[in-house]
């Protein structure tokens, strides 16, 4: 590269020739000058510059491979900049973390005029994909910004192995945004749609289905984005006890930004719906969550309708700023316990009333829950075992401001006895969470089969807690008979010595022990 200077009065204008830099395909080529008026000109030209000359800059988990071509010519007369510029670079391989992402050739040409820069975008993603726009930046005093960007991709599946967690993944996503403003603060307005969208969720049966979604950018003295749309949850499996579901979610959404905030409000409704149990059907009414933003905090209003007239409602106010702040009420009442049997096929006519009333306090992180849940007037039949237990009646309530204790009472009536529950249980992760309880009774039978009836009168204490256990009192038994099943004559002992052909040798499985002291007279 020559190097060339000339004075004159009103100072040294310097020129450099063409120099060169190549190295195999790769070549920089640059030349320009330097004027005493201030004025200036320059030309880059780079050939296939690989990559690899910018990894050692790049994490040590990404690897880049692709090749750059520019063709850059930029001057200033009478202060005035102008020029045009293009850069592209050849099909791109992207690995992060062992994953690979291969996407096409890109390009990025534009022009300089003053404080004036415009671009021409051309990004090749996967297939067909592609972002493409321009766009116009005036980087002097009024910093305005014009433009259009457009979308189209549909080859999500490539994105898998970047979010294990999905098995797949499909959908038609298309963009046509507008864009105004200030560099600093630029508006946006125009409309993104994915439609046929499908996702699974890897090893579950959960999958989404017909996902189909209008987002509509409204920008101006406040950047507003509306969503609307619908998906359909699916629960399928090819197991014949499996649980199935089809449902159908609807979504509307108004977020507006003010003042570095969020205000809005949203809507989810799920309507009627029938869960398919292995041997029933299990029919839901409809469900909603509604609520709004403002001021830094996310209201929410759930109504979830169950069987006939059962529900679970709550009111939430979380705080989306650093306190993490948590309030608000849940109510349940549940009366159609038949309709759960075919959940627990152990039991039958499974009867009684639930009702919960909680208020939330805390943190998102650290919730706390201060009321009573009530289950009362319980009745259920035990197959295996011949019972019938009937007055089930059970209450935990909180007993301190901060919900770190509860209070556990509950009785049952068995045959002719009756078994009756009192104690606390500890909420604190810390200690354990600490069980101390009472069990006492009278006569409550445990089994009531044609080769066992067995009752039982326990005045017991257990302690619990860091998974050591202990159990003191008296457990008296005043009923049990047992018929032995009669032992054929032919049936001849075995001596541990002999084998016999074809006797499949079943293995015990120990069973897990948990450390729990005994002390019972």
């Amino acid at each position: 590269m020559a190097i060339r200077t000339n004075k004159n009065k009103l100072g040294m204008d310097v020129v450099a020739d063409t120099g060169r830099l190549v190295q195999h395909n790769a070549s920089l080529c640059v030349q320009g000058a330097y004027f005493a008026n201030g004025d200036f000109a320059g030309q880059l030209k780079i050939t296939d510059l690989p990559s690899s000359l910018v990894q050692a800059y790049l994490p040590a988990d990404i690897k880049l491979i692709t090749a750059l071509n520019a063709d850059a010519n930029v001057q200033q007369k009478n202060g005035t900049l102008s020029g045009q510029y293009q850069f592209n670079t050849t099909p791109t391989s992207l690995t992060v973390q062992q994953k690979q992402l291969h996407t096409g050739a890109s390009s990025v040409s534009g022009k300089l005029n003053g404080t004036q820069v415009s671009a021409d975008i051309d990004l090749a993603l996967i297939g067909q994909d592609a972002v493409r726009g321009q766009v116009q930046l005036d980087t002097g005093k009024s910093q305005a910004l014009s433009g259009q960007l457009f979308a189209s991709v549909v080859e999500f599946a490539a994105l898998k192995p970047f979010v294990p967690q999905l098995s797949d993944l499909k959908g038609q996503l298309k963009a046509n945004l507008k864009l105004a403003g200030l560099i600093t603060k630029p508006i946006i307005n125009g409309d993104i749609d994915l439609t046929n969208g499908m996702v699974a969720v890897a090893e579950s049966d959960l999958s989404i289905h017909d996902i189909k979604l209008h987002a509509e950018a409204l920008g101006g003295e406040t950047n507003r984005i509306q969503l609307q749309g619908s998906l359909a949850p699916r629960l399928d499996s090819k197991k014949p006890d499996a649980i199935k579901l089809n449902t159908q979610v609807n979504i509307h959404a108004d977020v507006q930004q003010q003042a570095n905030s969020l205000t809005g409000n949203y809507q989810i409704d799920v309507p009627p719906t029938t869960i398919n149990l292995p041997n029933a059907k299990l029919p839901l009414g409809a469900s909603s969550l509604s609520g709004k933003l403002a001021a830094n905090r996310l209201f929410a209003d759930l109504k979830i309708a169950l069987l006939k007239q059962d529900y679970l409602s709550a009111k939430l106010e979380l705080a989306i700023d650093d306190s993490k702040a948590l309030s608000g009420q849940i109510t349940a009442s549940v009366l159609e316990f038949a309709a759960l049997n075919p959940l627990v096929p152990q039991v039958s006519g499974l009867k009684g009333q639930l009702k919960a009333n909680l208020s939330l306090a805390g943190t998102t992180e650290e919730p706390t829950a201060n009321g009573t849940v009530n289950f009362s007037s319980g009745e259920v039949n035990i197959s295996n075992l011949g019972l019938q237990l009937r007055q089930i009646n059970l209450q935990a309530k909180t007993l301190t401001a901060t919900a770190d204790r509860i209070e556990i009472n509950g009785s049952a009536k068995s045959g002719e006895g009756q078994l009756k529950l009192n104690g606390e249980l500890g909420l604190q992760a810390a200690a354990g969470f600490p069980l101390d309880m009472m069990i006492t009774g009278e006569n409550f039978e445990v089994a009531k089969l044609p080769e066992a009836e067995i009752a039982i009168s326990p005045q017991l204490k257990v302690a619990f807690a860091k998974s050591q256990g202990k159990v003191t009192g008296k457990l008296a038994i005043p009923k049990a008979i047992i018929q032995l099943k009669q032992i054929p004559e032919s049936a001849i002992a075995v001596s541990k010595d002999e084998v016999i052909i074809d006797e499949t040798n079943e293995q015990t499985k120990k069973p897990v022990a948990t450390n729990i002291d005994a002390n019972i007279d």
